[in-house]
């Protein structure tokens, strides 16, 4: 079975759009949260 980088492709749709948007982006990553926030 294949696996699928659901991040890397997440990353790379980011940065398509940067550039059609003309935006720089200094950082960009993806954590796994610790707490879900605004949930009850």
């Amino acid at each position: 079975m294949k696996e699928i980088d659901h991040k890397g492709q997440f990353k790379q749709r980011v940065r398509l759009w940067a550039d059609k948007l003309d935006v720089k982006i200094v950082w960009l990553g993806v954590r796994p949260m610790r707490n879900k926030w605004a949930s009850f």
